[in-house]
């Protein structure tokens, strides 16, 4: 498990955040996973 794939994850973790949030807020339910 190196840095570069810990990166990614959280990039695209912080990136379906933000696609949520665009999408419409009321929408974007946060869950733990």
């Amino acid at each position: 498990f190196s840095t570069t794939q810990a990166l990614v994850m959280l990039a695209r973790k912080l990136a379906r955040v933000v696609f949520a949030l665009l999408k419409g807020q009321s929408e974007y339910q946060p869950k733990a996973s």
